[in-house]
């Protein structure tokens, strides 16, 4: 098995109010769609037996006869009283 990891920046977060902007639209892959659905939802049950804010989605893609399926986790609680902030310029 071949795990990549990718940095992607193809969205903006805003982290205090929640929301996403700047994003692109995902085009369902036809071929990759079924692995996709499958391992999903393997991957919600899991996350939501282990991580009480967790969240997750899952990506698939194909070329040729290999599919790729990328899969997104995130998990944090919010914590006001636990906020920190570092300013680098005075």
């Amino acid at each position: 098995m071949k795990i990549l990891f990718y940095y992607i920046n193809k969205f903006r977060f805003d982290h205090l109010r929640g929301e996403a902007s700047e994003y692109e639209v995902y085009e369902t892959d036809e071929q990759a769609e079924s692995w996709r659905l499958a391992f999903e939802k393997e991957l919600t049950d899991y996350i939501k037996e282990r991580f009480i804010y967790g969240a997750c989605t899952v990506i698939g893609t194909s070329d040729a006869d290999t599919i790729t399926l990328t899969a997104f986790v995130e998990s944090h609680k919010f914590e006001p009283k636990n906020m920190w902030y570092v300013s680098l310029f005075h």
